[in-house]
């Protein structure tokens, strides 16, 4: 087996800080992947969720129309 370097524990530590760091970018990365993606669905339910109890409008409990829209185009 041949002999270490006398730089090989500066070797260890600088690899194990690069691994550390690609880590730490991982988990950092992950974090604001799945906040991002709770925002969204929580604004994406919320929405929903408003308008279904706000209207008595079939046409706008399924989204294709808001309430009020064809009331508002039959007056003119």
């Amino acid at each position: 087996m041949a002999a270490p370097l006398p730089d090989e524990p500066q070797r260890k530590m600088q690899r194990l800080r690069v691994g550390v760091t690609g880590l730490a970018f991982v988990v950092v990365l992950l974090v604001v992947f799945f906040a991002v993606m709770a925002s969204l669905r929580r604004n994406a339910e919320g929405g929903n969720v408003v308008a279904m109890q706000n209207t008595t409008d079939p046409m706008a409990q399924l989204g294709v129309a808001p309430d009020g829209a064809v009331n508002a185009t039959a007056k003119k």
